[in-house]
């Protein structure tokens, strides 16, 4: 379900079948926050927008038949007026001010394909990391989708841009690719990568599926981030989805397994 937290308490959004005002599906994989509405992607019934204000439920698009539709994994911003959704096999343009969508096919190809993160590169021009096509770039004008040579045949995960290099963080490792030389390069890292986390203009931190890591761009070098609660206990080889912070500089990690994790940054401890 969805899980609200006002700093003391969570607060529980489950779907119930005899209530069309609840949410429509219990398994969450992705929220993103625009204005006054939280928007939703969920695993059998596609994209779902909840306002907090109206404490209201709804469904943005119709699924036009298409089955491929119902399974959502991302909901990522596209410029200041739309929004990207990413579906099975599909990606969704949609515009939150005309209430518009465009679908847009991914390539075809034997497993499933959907988009897992996005990347401006120009005003006009954005990079789309996908679980098999590799990256795509899409024209934000012609919603035109082309191939690139980048890390082709790669399960692409996340983009972080620092200057003149992209880190792209894939199933296979992180790699490094430089816009000025149009090279690519390998770090010490080969463990699958899933997300990154700005703290400061030199550093970043990388979740993978066998911990944290914090990047030193100056240095050029990757060093595990150990996760210590106050009782002692450090977590090492948590399999970590996404990093978010607070406004007050604390972490909060969305784990595979084991819950959700908030660090303090103050006191370097972890509460569970």
């Amino acid at each position: 379900g969805l899980f609200r937290f006002n700093g003391y308490e969570f607060k529980a959004y489950l779907h119930n079948p005899s209530d069309k005002k609840s949410i429509t599906d219990d398994h969450v994989r992705c929220l993103l926050f625009t204005k006054d509405t939280l928007w939703i992607a969920t695993n059998s019934t596609g994209i779902t927008g909840f306002i907090p204000s109206e404490n209201r439920f709804f469904i943005p698009i119709e699924t036009n038949n298409n089955i491929d539709l119902n399974t959502s994994y991302k909901v990522l911003k596209l410029g200041k007026k739309q929004i990207l959704f990413s579906v099975k096999n599909n990606l969704i343009i949609y515009n939150r001010q005309t209430k518009n969508s465009r679908i847009i096919s991914l390539p075809k190809t034997l497993k499933e394909n959907y988009v897992t993160d996005i990347l401006p590169i120009t005003d006009t021009k954005c990079w789309l990391a996908t679980t098999e096509s590799g990256i795509l770039e899409l024209n934000c004008n012609t919603f035109e989708l082309n191939k690139t040579t980048v890390l082709t045949n790669q399960d692409i995960r996340c983009f972080y841009k620092h200057e003149n290099n992209i880190y792209v963080g894939t199933k296979n490792g992180l790699f490094v690719y430089n816009s000025m030389t149009k090279q690519v390069s390998n770090t010490s890292l080969p463990v699958y990568t899933k997300c990154f986390y700005k703290l400061n203009n030199n550093q970043f931190y990388i979740g993978t599926d066998n911990g944290l890591f914090l990047y030193d761009i100056k240095e050029q070098n990757i060093t595990p981030f150990e996760l210590q609660t106050n009782e002692n206990i450090t977590y090492k080889k948590i399999d970590i989805n996404r990093i978010t912070g607070d406004t007050k500089g604390n972490l909060w990690i969305g784990t595979e397994g084991d819950g959700l994790f908030y660090y303090n940054t103050f006191q370097k401890n972890l509460i569970l």
